[in-house]
């Protein structure tokens, strides 16, 4: 016996909250009271769907994990195949900073069949945000055969990485013979980081030898689109097509950079 369900019937929703946080630990110097939300939620209907997801984080999760993206989206370039499932190409996020970050990552996907599926859309959109800090202390003694000093290392940065990203996938059968196929891509990245950075090294009687203060600042906006138009006829006689492609790419850079540096020696008489 074979069951197959009506396209009217394939209806439904399902989706997932989570919610945690936790006290800082006053004994560590830096340390922030903790919290890991995210909610996600998909809506089908016959050839029809929709899915949403939203993460609020500072415990180092960035992303969706590998099972809520097969369920929920998540990638840069996402497209739901005629199964059900979901494919994803596109890098992922990533904290290009030692300290823990603080992530707001939110993304929206469509896809849907009409016109007796001679029209197919597959399209998404994401944005992420990720702050990270960074605080380190070093102090280090050197020796060598003829001399010992003391290093003392103060470094303090902060990062702020703004991500938006969008595709869409159309495609049209004109008729029998012939198809039209869109694909366009965007992204917009913006990033803005500072930081300020001590060091001195001293004798082992802590006079002085030599100190570096500096800090900077640094801004990068980058803007990439991507369009790409094919054309597919079939010819009567089987096995034989033509294609006929066309593409526009845009890419767009702009940064800005800052250094402030002061050297002190000590000088001999």
């Amino acid at each position: 016996m074979n069951l197959v369900l009506k396209e009217d019937k394939k209806k439904g929703y399902f989706g997932k909250v989570e919610a945690g946080g936790g006290l800082k630990n006053d004994n560590q110097p830096g340390d922030q009271n903790k919290f890991n939300n995210a909610i996600m939620f998909n809506a089908f209907k016959a050839k029809r769907k929709i899915s949403a997801y939203g993460i609020m984080s500072n415990t180092g999760k960035l992303n969706l994990d590998w099972d809520d993206r097969s369920k929920f989206g998540g990638g840069d370039d996402v497209q739901t195949t005629d199964d059900g499932n979901i494919y994803f190409s596109g890098g992922g996020d990533y904290n290009s900073s030692d300290g823990i970050p603080t992530n707001w990552n939110g993304g929206l996907h469509y896809s849907n069949k009409f016109n007796q599926d001679k029209q197919s859309i597959n399209a998404g959109y994401r944005v992420t945000k990720i702050n990270a800090p960074t605080q380190s202390q070093t102090y280090t003694r050197n020796f060598l055969p003829d001399s010992t000093w003391l290093s003392y290392n103060d470094n303090n940065s902060y990062s702020s990485n703004l991500k938006q990203g969008g595709n869409i996938i159309f495609e049209t059968k004109l008729d029998s013979m012939n198809t039209l196929k869109l694909t366009a891509s965007g992204n917009k990245n913006n990033n803005e980081s500072s930081y300020n950075y001590y060091s001195e090294n001293r004798n082992v009687d802590s006079s002085f030898i030599n100190a570096n203060n500096r800090h900077g600042e640094r801004a990068a906006d980058n803007t990439n689109i991507n369009a790409n138009l094919l054309w597919m006829h079939k010819f009567k006689k089987l096995y034989r097509t033509i294609s006929i492609n066309g593409g526009f790419n845009y890419t767009k850079s702009a940064g800005s950079d800052m250094l402030y540096s002061k050297l002190d020696f000590l000088k001999m008489e």
